[in-house]
């Protein structure tokens, strides 16, 4: 009984680390957060292109040749006039496609190293564009070592377009961060700096785009202090209003 216990377990170990990935896929928005076979939100408004990179890291000791599958999950809308289009890159860039499966590749990836969009444009980069209806689009990212389809690493990402939208891009003239901490226990604070003195002010939205506070922003650069104690869990989004006109959003999860 002993023996036969003793060969399931070496047998479950060995099944177990043969599954085991090659590669890491690691969310640069976030700190360099491991994010492989997880789900991401990215939010958006209907005239807001969503850009998103993804950094793919060889774990191992040899270099890989690594192919990208973009698969449509759900969501995505192909008919005009109310056309989605995403556009991803993977080396070379590929034009929009309504297959549900697109794949690009291929990318060598030395040992122990990443393929980073950001440092030399070589690795992944997407640009979604939404059209004019509101909901949750859903893609799935799968990288594999392209002599081994089973070595493989996935992300999903939840593209959500809303009235608020949200946006990690950054205005070249006009910078404030994300709230912090995130989720709110109570409080959190926006760090932001203009050029110049101007006129602008921290909206607060909950998810059905209503307005909850507004927070004026009167220096130069400062911080502003969200109070959260009394508002209600959930996520909000944060737009920083300059002269009218909104500059940026951020999300921000309340969890008292």
């Amino acid at each position: 009984m002993k023996k036969i216990i003793t060969l399931a377990f070496v047998i479950i170990t060995f099944s177990i680390c043969s599954a085991q990935s090659s590669f890491k896929i690691l969310d640069p928005d976030n700190a360099q957060s491991d994010i492989t076979n997880l789900t991401i939100d990215l939010w958006g408004d209907p005239t807001t292109d969503i850009q998103k990179e993804l950094i793919v890291k060889n774990t191992t000791p040899n270099n890989k040749t690594v192919k990208l599958k973009r698969v449509i999950v759900s969501g995505f809308n192909s008919t005009l006039p109310n056309q989605d289009t995403l556009q991803i890159c993977w080396n070379v860039c590929l034009a929009p496609s309504w297959n549900t499966t697109q794949t690009a590749g291929n990318v060598t990836i030395l040992a122990d190293s990443t393929a980073d969009f950001s440092v030399n444009g070589i690795g992944f980069h997407s640009l979604f564009s939404p059209c004019t209806l509101l909901g949750t689009r859903v893609i799935r990212y799968t990288f594999w070592d392209n002599t081994n389809s089973n070595d493989s690493a996935s992300v999903v990402v939840n593209y959500h377009i809303t009235n608020v939208g949200f946006s990690e891009n950054k205005s070249n003239s006009f910078n404030f961060s994300s709230p912090h901490p995130n989720p709110s226990f109570g409080s959190s604070v926006v760090n932001y700096e203009f050029p110049a003195r101007t006129k602008a002010q921290l909206k607060i939205y909950n998810i059905a785009g209503s307005v909850v506070k507004e927070i004026s922003a009167e220096e130069l650069a400062g911080k502003l202090l969200i109070e959260t104690e009394n508002m209600p869990n959930g996520i909000y989004f944060c737009s920083m209003v300059v002269n009218g006109k909104v500059i940026g959003t951020k999300k921000l999860i309340v969890s008292n």
